[in-house]
């Protein structure tokens, strides 16, 4: 049984990782972690995508790749 987590799920603008698939931050060694983090809309900026940084500033919160649920259906559109 797959329990829901109790948290809206956030993506990263840039690459697409989320709370439950963190992907590799070379710099730490280890799996990402947010840097800026909008709960209620579900985006961030993780620390493997710091360029990232220079959009969120500037109030940008779009995906820049398309992200999927399991069933194929797309997560924002």
């Amino acid at each position: 049984m797959n329990a829901k987590p109790s948290f809206k799920l956030a993506h990263c603008i840039e690459c697409g990782c989320h709370d439950l698939a963190a992907c590799f931050d070379e710099a730490s060694g280890g799996p990402c972690s947010w840097l800026a983090l909008d709960r209620a809309a579900g985006v961030g900026v993780c620390s493997a995508c710091p360029d990232g940084m220079e959009r969120w500033n500037a109030g940008e919160r779009e995906l820049a790749v398309p992200v999927a649920h399991a069933d194929g259906r797309d997560c924002h559109g």
